[in-house]
């Protein structure tokens, strides 16, 4: 109270989804042999999930963070897998966002 008045200020706190724009992956070399680097910013905390498909829908590799620092790398040993088109998946709660990435053996 100052000068006889009372000011109350409010603040509200929203915790917003997790939309495309709010996450960028960048999935590198494309198209991979060996070795896939998959990299993304967190700019909100929770708990975050890296999942690789095939395109028939198996899970070959899946990884869970949890408040991770503002930038998380997943360095995946693509060597076994067969050549073809699969799936990087970035789940936080109930948004996801999903990239291609191709697989190329030499």
């Amino acid at each position: 109270m100052r000068n006889g008045v009372l000011a109350i200020i409010l603040f509200a706190v929203a915790l917003m989804p997790l939309k495309a724009d709010d996450l960028q992956i960048r999935l590198s070399p494309n198209p991979a042999s060996t070795n896939l680097n998959i990299q993304f910013e967190s700019p909100i905390s929770g708990e975050f999930s890296v999942e690789v498909y095939t395109v028939l829908g198996t899970r070959i590799f899946v990884q869970n963070y949890e408040n991770p620092e503002s930038t998380v790398l997943v360095n995946l040993n693509t060597s076994a897998y067969a050549d073809g088109i699969y799936l990087v998946r970035v789940t936080h709660g109930k948004e996801s966002i999903v990239k291609r990435i191709k697989i190329q053996q030499v």
